[in-house]
């Protein structure tokens, strides 16, 4: 499930990159425990997507090509 969330990021889909991972996210904690290894990491991942997609928009946003 999240190899197929890094593939669309990879694939410039990032909305659904972003639902899968909230997806990865909820049910390693669920299966795992919030303090596992793996669901930290899927947390830190989906962080860091959601990070660098709103610094791409506000950039994106702020960019005048007039």
């Amino acid at each position: 499930m999240a190899n197929l969330a890094y593939t669309w990021k990879l694939l410039a889909n990032n909305q659904d990159a972003l639902a899968l991972m909230e997806k990865c996210v909820d049910l390693c904690n669920k299966v795992l425990g919030s303090d596992h290894a793996h669901a930290i990491s899927s947390f830190n991942t989906l962080s860091d997507w959601e990070n660098s997609i709103k610094l791409l928009t506000a950039t994106t946003d702020t960019t005048n090509f007039s």
